[in-house]
């Protein structure tokens, strides 16, 4: 039986969750990035380790939600390649958020499995959430929500 779906909620991150909320699709996205570079279905399925059927389904619900686009590298046999579209590489913070809970919670005794370089400058760095005006880093108690002022009153996010 299938859970509630989410897409109908009022609700940002619970129409977002209904798109990419399932674990395959999160790691295809993130095969997707320039860290791994792949947009080639074997190549994503090769690297996860993941059945052809849930691949393709997952990458067809990606380009239906216009997360990925399918991009023709070969006329014959007709062969594609799969691209993030500007929504889907706005995800880049979400992958990012997550990598960074992973190798503060998860991580082994060797350390983290991949280190990011920021190539603007050169440096590792680390992601951190910061604020759009102050660009201060933002705390889990310094962050409030509140109706957007299109919102009547007492409506729900």
């Amino acid at each position: 039986m299938r859970e509630t779906n989410l897409a109908h909620m009022d609700c940002s991150i619970a129409r977002t969750v209904e798109i990419i909320g399932d674990r395959w699709t999160l790691m295809i996205v993130r095969s997707m990035f320039a860290f791994k570079g792949l947009h080639r279905f074997d190549e994503l399925r090769t690297e996860l380790g993941i059945s052809t059927n849930i691949l393709a389904d997952r990458l067809e619900s990606l380009i239906e939600h216009g997360v990925v686009e399918q991009r023709r590298y070969s006329e014959k046999p007709p062969r594609h390649e799969y691209h993030l579209t500007t929504a889907g590489k706005d995800l880049l913070p979400v992958i990012l958020a997550l990598l960074r809970w992973g190798d503060t919670y998860l991580m082994s005794e060797q350390g983290p499995p991949v280190l990011l370089r920021h190539t603007d400058c050169d440096h590792d760095t680390l992601p951190y959430l910061a604020c759009s005006h102050c660009h201060k880093p933002i705390a889990p108690r310094a962050i409030l929500g509140r109706d957007a002022p299109s919102r009547s009153a007492g409506t729900g996010r």
